[in-house]
């Protein structure tokens, strides 16, 4: 089992989602049809009950094998994804563009509200027709309840000390493998001077943090201004 932390009172992570997925044929072309739960995939809607709610998200493509999808048109609960050909092997939940569809590659600079560019991943195997999406990157979620007015909450970056939490790293079936170009800090840029749901999600590689610091960038009269929070942090 994967270990994961969350920092008390101003973030937490959240990993972990499944997704059951049904494999069939149609006339010339092959589709992959996937149901989204209350927390699986890359739209943010409104969190609750300790939770962020995903749907699947418009752009969003599968890998299987080396053979990747059609792009959906369309976000939702479920989504079906097209093929022009009959795919083969694992399959994998990846938009970062890798050469290696097992590849994860959680960037050191990110947007908001875009989780898939960021780099989240995940992956499952074809059973009789179907299979399970499991999530193998985690999500780091900054609660931010208010920006004062007339403010613009540029960025937020999080540095994590020892751990690292960003960078290239293959999937080898049950854990990453080394991490390639690692980084402890992760900058989410915002710019917006109002936030809802769960916007301000960051993808991070699994840790355990032992220390860490988040830094807020806001533009206030014209002025930048740099908050800093020192934070501890648990393993789950």
């Amino acid at each position: 089992m994967k270990k994961i932390w969350m920092m008390m009172a101003m973030a937490a992570i959240f990993a972990g989602c499944s997704n059951e997925e049904e494999f069939e044929s149609q006339a010339g072309y092959y589709t992959l049809t996937g149901y989204a739960d209350a927390e699986s995939r890359t739209a943010f809607d409104i969190p609750g009950d300790g939770s962020i709610p995903f749907k699947w998200s418009v752009g969003d493509k599968i890998w299987v094998g080396s053979t990747q999808s059609d792009a959906i048109a369309n976000d939702g609960n479920s989504a079906i994804f097209t093929f022009a050909s009959e795919p083969s092997g694992d399959v994998y939940y990846n938009m970062t563009d890798t050469s290696s569809p097992n590849e994860a590659n959680v960037k050191t600079e990110q947007t908001v509200a875009n989780l898939g560019a960021n780099g989240d991943f995940g992956y499952g195997t074809i059973n009789n027709g179907s299979f399970i999406l499991n999530h193998a990157t985690a999500y780091l979620w900054f609660d931010i309840t208010a920006i004062p007015e007339g403010a613009t909450l540029q960025s937020i970056t999080f540095d994590a000390g020892a751990a690292t939490i960003a960078g290239k790293a293959k999937w080898d079936g049950s854990k990453f493998g080394t991490i390639s170009n690692g980084s402890n800090s992760i900058k989410l840029n915002v710019n917006k001077a109002t936030v809802s749901g769960a916007e301000t999600a960051m993808v991070v590689f699994p840790a355990v943090v032992e220390s860490a610091s988040v830094t807020y960038q806001l533009i206030v009269d014209n002025k930048t201004k740099y908050y800093k929070q020192s934070l501890d942090a648990k393993t789950l």
